[in-house]
């Protein structure tokens, strides 16, 4: 019961029952999740012409996010999964699950590649008790200014921080952006940034 007035109530706060006569149904992807004000968003809070700004002013335009996992929001495997299904999926902070699912499917088997010896131990750390866990942690992209959750930005791991996990989390919090310039905050940044254009182009 509590679950569904949430739920409600953030219908309500998103306007949704006066957008026409299907209402909450053609509410898009991440619409009732309430965006960072600041950020910037061409259309909404960005001044005409700010392509044309000189080279010296893009930092100005530039959408700040920080990506990162927290590994203390497990949770174990429950038989009543099915019985106990998401309210509007995707439609909030979290990614699409099925799709989501879908996308990891291609991962199972492979692992991340790395040259650098600490991140191997520090992946080894988190991934060693997932045993009897659905979910092992969870991994988000936020405003880097002011700590917004981005829409459809939050993502369940399920064997650590994997870039398979973080790449799809990633893609779905900027999906739309039409800013040309991305600065990230990550503190795997130096091993993730490796080859995502290639793991992007396969999602």
């Amino acid at each position: 019961m509590s679950r569904q007035y949430d739920y409600l109530t953030r219908a309500k706060c998103a306007g949704r029952g006066h957008a026409g006569p299907r209402g909450l149904k053609d509410t898009e992807a991440g619409g009732l999740a309430v965006q960072c004000l600041a950020c910037p968003d061409p259309g909404r809070n960005m001044p005409e012409g700010w392509k044309d700004a000189p080279p010296a002013e893009v930092y100005k335009h530039a959408l700040m996010l920080a990506l990162d996992a927290n590994f203390r929001m497990k949770n174990c495997i429950r038989a009543n999964e099915l019985d106990d299904p998401s309210l509007g999926p995707g439609l909030g902070y979290f990614v699409f699950s099925d799709a989501y699912k879908e996308h990891l499917l291609k991962y199972v088997g492979k692992a991340d590649a790395s040259t650098c010896i600490a991140f191997q131990a520090l992946l080894q750390q988190e991934t060693k008790l997932t045993t009897g866990l659905r979910v092992s942690g969870v991994g988000g992209c936020v405003c880097a200014r002011h700590g917004y959750v981005r829409p459809l930005g939050l993502g369940d791991l399920q064997k650590g921080e994997r870039y398979a996990n973080m790449d799809f989390i990633f893609m779905c919090a900027v999906d739309g952006s039409e800013v040309q310039r991305i600065v990230i905050s990550y503190d795997i940044a130096c091993q993730w940034q490796k080859r995502l254009r290639e793991r992007v182009a396969l999602i």
